[in-house]
């Protein structure tokens, strides 16, 4: 199964660089310059990773992270911000929901890497779920799913 990947960047000038990564060919890349294309593109596909820009016209990348864990719940967000001031930082991770905060200019690399090591932890923890089920299956207590499910997401 080939990973999905949206990025939301209104500067095209960004988005064309993240697009040069070499490291991030092996994914399916969706590419969204507004929060709306992105809503569109989200109900059309379901994604793995969610990398959108803090700082977009419409509403601020939080914001459009909110609406976007409705339609694909199981994504894991980053944020991608050019301002590095407290406050964004401090919602991002009170909110609990993003994974990881980068700021511009990105290192592609460091990008890269970073989702590459997510995928392969969201791919562990399906395994771990599939054990757990066939395991609990008997028992009727999904309580290890949930544990597990907390530990990567």
């Amino acid at each position: 199964m080939q990973h999905k990947i949206l990025i939301v960047e209104e500067e095209g000038h960004i988005a064309e660089r993240i697009k040069d990564v070499p490291s991030l060919r092996p994914y399916t890349m969706l590419f969204a310059s507004s929060p709306e294309q992105a809503l569109t593109l989200l109900s059309k596909n379901k994604v793995d990773v969610i990398v959108s820009d803090e700082d977009l016209t419409a509403m601020s990348g939080l914001e459009f992270l909110a609406f976007a864990r409705q339609k694909c719940p199981d994504a894991i967000q980053m944020i991608l911000t050019g301002d590095t001031n407290f406050k964004t930082a401090m919602r991002a991770i009170n909110d609990g929901k993003i994974y990881r905060l980068f700021s511009k200019p990105c290192n592609g690399v460091d990008m890269a890497l970073t989702i590459h090591c997510v995928l392969h932890k969201k791919n562990y923890l399906k395994r771990i779920i599939k054990v757990c089920q066939k395991t609990e299956k008997d028992d009727q207590n999904t309580s290890g799913i949930d544990q597990a499910r907390s530990l990567v997401l």
